[in-house]
């Protein structure tokens, strides 16, 4: 839709974005200056804030119903029920939206949802008493990862404490926890890592290749037995997967646990080069 001043024929002074369809009802409130449209086909209820400076989006404002009108402090509007025969206040105020929104919702908004309201790459989260959205922290946890995987250590473990600092309770899983494990003792930060290592573990015990890694990780840190076991357990995990190309791997383990038997260190910078991406 667009706002037209002196006829048809003017330019539009702006356009509103959101509702393309038939409508029953319209108010605008010069004083806000908002506009309201109630949708002829599902009784929702869109609103516009009218400035030069605005996207001009609407917010749909579910579950209001028509025929709709502002209040006596114009900061509100009426809006008849069908269902209970009764009139009932619909809230503009962006605070008491967001409440009702975040209640009835019970989640904040995916990182999509966010930038596509806010028009920018951030993330804003709307429900500041929920957690963010796990998509937000998923693109935290692939950003890390990216770092982690060009050799900045310090920016792949910053992120995966913010992740768990905007939300203790996050769902970093495994794969995660094993690939920052792995990059970064393969790039000479294997102590720093020990713990992405145990965590990765500690999620899923039974996943090889979180063996493998940490067995990495131990090696280089001092820990030849716990490497030894953690790279036997991978060795066991790998033959029982025949057919899935491990055979190439196996050998491999089974070289480093004779070397570390032996009291030798398999992990020069060559080897270390070679096992990189």
């Amino acid at each position: 839709a667009d706002l037209r001043r002196d006829g048809e024929r003017a330019r539009p002074l702006m356009y509103l974005r959101g509702n393309d369809g038939a409508f029953v009802s319209l108010r605008f409130n010069p004083q806000l200056p908002t506009m309201v449209l109630a949708s002829n086909e599902k009784l929702d209820v869109r609103r516009w804030l009218i400035t030069p400076q605005s996207e001009n989006r609407a917010v749909l404002l579910r579950g209001a119903h028509v025929p709709i009108l502002f209040d006596a402090t114009g900061s509100d509007l009426l809006g008849f029920d069908f269902d209970r025969a009764r009139v009932r206040p619909i809230p503009l105020n962006e605070a008491r939206l967001e409440e009702q929104a975040c209640a009835l919702v019970g989640r904040n908004m995916t990182l999509a949802e966010s930038q596509e309201v806010s028009n920018a790459d951030g993330y804003k989260p709307t429900c500041d008493n929920l957690p963010p959205h796990q998509s937000y922290i998923d693109s935290l946890i692939s950003t890390a990862l990216n770092k982690a995987y060009r050799g900045d250590m310090t920016g792949a473990l910053d992120g995966f404490d913010e992740a768990r600092r905007r939300d203790p309770a996050a769902a970093i899983d495994a794969w995660a926890w094993r690939e920052l494990c792995r990059a970064g003792a393969l790039d000479g930060k294997a102590r720093d890592v020990l713990p992405a290592c145990g965590a990765a573990v500690a999620i899923a015990p039974h996943y090889g290749p979180a063996r493998s890694a940490r067995g990495i990780a131990r090696a280089l840190t001092g820990d030849p037995q716990g490497a030894v076991d953690d790279f036997a357990f991978f060795i066991a995990w790998a033959r029982a997967r025949p057919g899935q190309g491990y055979d190439e791997q196996i050998v491999r383990h089974e070289a480093w646990i004779t070397a570390l038997r032996a009291g030798g260190n398999p992990f020069d910078d060559a080897t270390l080069q070679m096992l990189r991406p």
